[in-house]
């Protein structure tokens, strides 16, 4: 009676196989509350997706706002309300620079604090040179002190809740190619 198999296994080789299937049960269990557990946690924590880019922008035909802008959009893909508070400017990617950013132009852009829900977009619109002050040259002469005017690499706009939690942006090379420019320039007209 002992001779027969099943699927190729003798019983007594069930057996070993059998003594595992209590350990893969348990492993799958303690996995399925880690998941459950994870996936609710992250329900809680607000998301918001955020994208920037350096880009000119035209309002009207001989609108004084015709320019360049540092512009910032975040849009919520939680399910919970967020309200921004500010956006900063991170430069590097060991040495990191911090760089606070001006008030956007009040007219085209959402106000500080903006709360936005789910779905909802927020944009600000920063110029980088209004009238004789140029943002961009300034942060880029910055720049020039720290990092010896050597090209800027790494380049990322983040925006800050009320609640204290950062969001960085998607930004592409735009961000990172609107400083380097300025920096070349403020290198140029040094030396």
């Amino acid at each position: 009676m002992d001779n027969y198999t099943f699927l190729w296994l003798t019983p007594q080789e069930w057996e070993i196989v059998n003594g595992f299937a209590n350990w893969f049960a348990a492993i799958g269990t303690i996995a399925a509350v880690v998941v459950a557990l994870w996936l609710a946690r992250r329900q809680d924590q607000p998301r918001v997706s955020l994208r920037a880019e350096v880009s000119s922008v035209w309002f009207e035909e001989g609108s004084e706002k015709n320019r360049e802008y540092l512009s910032v959009y975040a849009v919520n893909v939680g399910d919970r309300p967020v309200t921004i508070s500010h956006l900063s400017l991170r430069f590097g990617l060991f040495r990191k620079l911090w760089v606070g950013v001006p008030l956007p132009d009040q007219e085209v852009s959402s106000p500080f604090p903006t709360e936005i829900t789910y779905g909802k977009e927020a944009g600000w619109f920063i110029p980088l040179k209004i009238n004789n002050f140029k943002w961009c040259e300034n942060v880029a002469s910055f720049l020039a002190d720290s990092y010896q005017s050597t090209p800027i690499r790494f380049a990322s706009v983040y925006a800050t809740t009320t609640t204290g939690k950062m969001f960085k942006a998607y930004s592409g090379s735009s961000v990172t190619a609107a400083f380097n420019k300025a920096l070349k320039k403020n290198v140029d007209s040094e030396g």
